[in-house]
């Protein structure tokens, strides 16, 4: 087994040990937080998803339209992955 996965999985362990005695307000901070930081990042990178979610990107999740598999594949050409990718 790789070393360098070893050390980064008990890194992980130890970042997720971390949150075994978090309240649920602090848990629900952290996946809102998270779910922002995940929301900026796919809006500024995703051409499909600025127009899939064009004036709901502040929407709660369950306000957002249900994405497909026939949207997805009408999409698939149009560039719809991420710049990154």
């Amino acid at each position: 087994m790789d070393i360098q996965f070893l050390l980064k999985l008990m890194n992980n362990l130890g970042e997720m040990r971390k949150h075994e005695g978090w309240t649920r307000p602090q848990l629900e901070a952290y996946q809102a937080e998270s779910l922002h930081h995940l929301r900026e990042f796919v809006y500024a990178r995703s051409p499909f998803y600025q127009r899939f979610h064009k004036g709901l990107t502040e929407q709660p999740l369950q306000e957002l339209p249900v994405l497909t598999k026939a949207t997805v594949m009408e999409n698939f050409n149009k560039k719809m992955a991420c710049e990154c990718c």
